[in-house]
């Protein structure tokens, strides 16, 4: 009776040990992005998208995006343990979207995104494929046409919320 106790104890040691040394291993912290504020008050495991995910989505943006943001409209928040650049302005958005072609997604999120999107979409592709249709689609993103579009975007939002709710 006693061998057997030292044994699974000895064994729950081992397992806890090498479990914690793997632990650390998949949670390592990647650096920030240099000279940019980083939001605090992260989750030890998801990063900052609790903050992102709570009841009030906007106010959970506002925080990362907009409080934190230095004078440039920059801020750097983490998606479980990858730093992620969050970009308030305009301008500097539409320089970033022509300067990259290579982007990447959380393994966890992106398979999450596959299932609901699918391979195909703007969202979650990448490389030159990604820059080829940006180009061909991002004339038609303009201010004006998207007040025109407006109440069709609210209109399909609220028939997709609807169709959410009732399942």
């Amino acid at each position: 009776k006693m061998s057997l106790l030292l044994f699974v104890g000895s064994i729950l040691m081992i397992s806890t040990f090498l479990g914690r040394a793997w632990w650390k291993k998949w949670l390592k912290q990647y650096p920030a992005l240099e000279g940019i504020p980083i939001v605090g008050d992260q989750h030890w495991l998801l990063g900052h998208i609790p903050h992102l995910a709570s009841q009030d989505f906007e106010e959970g943006l506002k925080k990362i995006a907009v409080e934190h943001a230095d004078q440039d409209g920059l801020s750097c928040f983490y998606i479980r343990n990858l730093p992620a650049l969050c970009i308030t302005r305009g301008r500097d958005v539409k320089l970033v979207l022509s300067q990259t072609v290579l982007r990447h997604l959380d393994p966890m999120i992106q398979k999450h995104i596959l299932r609901f999107l699918g391979c195909s979409a703007l969202f979650v592709m990448n490389g030159k494929l990604w820059k080829l249709y940006r180009s061909a689609i991002h004339r038609v993103f303009t201010r004006q046409a998207l007040r025109r579009c407006q109440s069709s975007i609210n209109r399909v939002s609220l028939t997709l919320a609807c169709s959410l709710i009732r399942r």
